[in-house]
């Protein structure tokens, strides 16, 4: 069954990586921190696409909503007692544009570039990078799993399938393409 949640959605469960859930009593929070650029960007992409109460705090994204917090937890998962965050199948066997909007946001959240190779630095357990990495391979996108690391060799083919919204990741991704 594919799931039935906007593509947008898919993007948060990828920067859900490296956000909080919070809830308390009645109030449903999702705390997403990065720089005040990016976080503006996923600010105006949300509020253009997805019901809910949004406000930013500097550099944190702060989303209240229950609905769109009850489907990243049932979707996307969280981590376990083994600190494993394996994927879930919403993400495996769902739609392309879900799983190329899932790796977006992950990247996004934790990808950073290591001189012309964007690497993927995952706090979490390093089994899960392997699920990553066959994902990756669904878009032809060659990677290689360093302890907790996944290095992609051809940044260029994952800028022109996957993308970024992520200006930083963005200007690298241009300088590539042109140089």
């Amino acid at each position: 069954m594919l799931p039935k949640f906007p593509v947008e959605v898919a993007y948060l469960g990828g920067l859900l990586r490296k956000s909080r859930l919070v809830a308390r009593d009645e109030a449903y929070e999702i705390h997403i921190e990065h720089e005040s650029e990016f976080i503006d960007i996923v600010d105006a992409l949300l509020k253009r696409n997805l019901a809910g109460k949004y406000k930013t705090e500097g550099s944190t994204l702060v989303v209240h909503s229950p609905d769109i917090f009850d489907i990243l937890v049932s979707s996307f998962g969280h981590p376990d007692a083994e600190r494993r965050w394996a994927l879930t199948p919403d993400v495996k066997h769902g739609r392309p544009d879900h799983k190329a909007a899932f790796l977006r946001g992950l990247f996004d959240a934790l990808g950073t570039f290591e001189d012309k190779t964007l690497v993927l630095k995952y706090p979490w357990h390093a089994a899960d990078l392997k699920e990553v990495q066959t994902l990756l391979i669904e878009f032809e996108i060659n990677s290689v799993v360093k302890k907790n690391e996944l290095h992609v060799r051809d940044a260029r083919t994952f800028a022109s399938k996957i993308g970024s919204l992520r200006p930083a990741n963005g200007r690298r991704f241009v300088g590539m393409m042109s140089g």
